[in-house]
């Protein structure tokens, strides 16, 4: 919960007078289709609700900012080849791959879509 929810929640807090005088206006944070309750396959219960729990805070943070013209994003930067991912039985993505497909998504994040959570690859993901 430390890392996977009061670290973005601080971050935002901590820059959210930058962003709103930013060009961009944007707030994205990196999460985990293991956060969906909708496509839960169960295990990996403490990560799992630490990445729920940072999908409804910034889903909430959304809403909040809004009349200040921030937009705010979720988004799943798909199953990583990381030491985290190793001993994961899935077919991988290297670094490379998963910041490509973010990168134009984040850049393209429009306000209709501030407090949406969406894949790498541009797929919504459901809550």
């Amino acid at each position: 919960m430390e890392t996977n929810l009061f670290g973005p929640l601080r971050m935002a807090e901590a820059f959210l007078e930058h962003v709103a005088a930013s060009a961009q206006r944007k707030i994205m944070t990196i999460s985990s289709a293991l956060g969906s309750i909708s496509s839960t396959t169960g295990g990996s219960f403490f990560y799992r609700c630490s990445k729920s729990a940072v999908n409804m805070a910034m889903a909430s943070l959304a809403r909040d900012v809004a009349q200040r013209g921030v937009i705010v994003g979720v988004l799943s930067p798909g199953v990583v080849a990381t030491d985290l991912t190793a001993d994961l039985d899935a077919q991988k993505i290297t670094p490379q791959e998963s910041i490509s497909g973010l990168i134009p998504i984040i850049n393209a994040f429009t306000p209709e879509q501030s407090g949406q959570f969406i894949r790498y690859t541009g797929l919504q993901v459901p809550w």
